[in-house]
């Protein structure tokens, strides 16, 4: 919600010169439209002229104090037509690949939806003992909001995206959905071939995971390293949401194409088969020992095992071919490593 304030200068005849101004985020002051400023004998009646207009303004805007509650997901102030007074919403998490066109919000006496796409808001009737999804089908409309002020509950809703939502420490939510609040993403109907080569994964971290990337033509896994999840279902689908936002940062960005390519010429000859110099080059990159490997004492490929010990059991993490590897991931799993958890080389 805007900031409005009141502005009042004394004349040199005595008068009193009143305004309305709003501030916006970035410290501006504008002038509003709305109130046409004028003078007035005393000060206490420009005060009140003032103060009634803003009262009248803030009455006027439907939702105000978007924020983070302790479900982990985003609430906001909201008064609409039918109430006497503002109510706390509550926003159902948004799981991903749910369709977020449309958001289910519940205060202590009603509830109802909220169209994402024009910003049309319905509510069921006051209930004084709670209103549930049954009550849903009683929902009618009771105000649109305005494209700024949806915008502004799109971005307190994206700023709650997380797999494990809740400050509370003993209830979490998937809101990992949240994420797409601002664009709904559509399945493209011939998707690149590099976008296909990237596949949504997982890496074990102890008892949680990590979203991972795989590539399918290199082989190569990509660990996406922040918060642990708890499921790896979970990291699937953190994984999956940052495959989505690259595909559609390359449909946005195309790479430029310079002057004018010229047209390939189609061998005749049959292909001939690889070096071995090739299909060396190819094995030592598809074997680099990342995530995850099977581990064998007798295997001599990767000497170098990070294990993982947590009160008085230890257990196998992942196997590295070089040194250097094996403890440029020890310090990231020790980065990120629970309270209690300890990670060390064998090799």
């Amino acid at each position: 919600m805007s900031n409005y304030q009141p502005r009042i200068t004394r004349s040199a005849d005595g008068d009193f010169y009143a305004l309305i101004v709003r501030i916006d985020r970035d410290g501006q002051e504008q002038v509003i439209h709305g109130y046409k400023g004028r003078y007035f004998s005393t000060l206490k009646a420009a005060q009140k002229s003032v103060d009634g207009y803003i009262s009248k303004m803030r009455l006027s805007n439907p939702i105000d104090t978007v924020r983070r509650n302790i479900m982990g997901t985003a609430s906001f102030n909201g008064k609409f037509a039918g109430m006497r007074k503002a109510q706390d919403f509550i926003i159902y998490p948004l799981k991903s690949g749910d369709n977020n066109d449309s958001i289910l919000i519940q205060s202590d006496t009603r509830i109802g939806r909220v169209n994402m796409k024009n910003g049309v808001v319905s509510l069921s009737k006051a209930h004084a003992s709670g209103a549930y999804q049954p009550h849903l089908s009683e929902a009618v409309p009771v105000g649109t909001l305005t494209g700024e002020e949806l915008l502004q509950l799109k971005s307190g809703i994206m700023a709650t995206a997380s797999g494990r939502a809740g400050s509370s420490g003993m209830m979490f939510t998937d809101n990992s959905g949240a994420i797409d609040i601002m664009n709904n993403p559509k399945r493209q109907a011939n998707p690149s071939p590099r976008a296909q080569a990237m596949k949504a994964t997982f890496v074990k971290s102890g008892n949680d995971y990590l979203p991972a990337i795989k590539d399918t033509y290199s082989g190569n896994v990509k660990v996406l390293y922040g918060d642990r999840l708890a499921t790896a279902a979970t990291a699937k689908k953190y994984a999956q949401i940052e495959i989505n936002r690259l595909n559609n940062v390359r449909q946005a960005n195309p790479a430029p194409r310079i002057g004018t390519a010229r047209p390939r010429r189609v061998s005749q000859v049959t292909k001939k088969p690889p070096t071995k110099r090739l299909v060396a080059r190819r094995k030592r990159n598809t074997d680099e020992g990342y995530f995850p490997n099977p581990i064998d004492a007798k295997n001599t490929e990767f000497p170098y095992v990070i294990m993982q010990s947590h009160k008085g059991k230890e257990e196998n993490i992942c196997a590295c071919r070089t040194r250097t590897v094996a403890e440029v991931l020890h310090s990231l799993l020790t980065k990120h490593a629970a309270p209690g958890v300890v990670f060390y080389i064998r090799g």
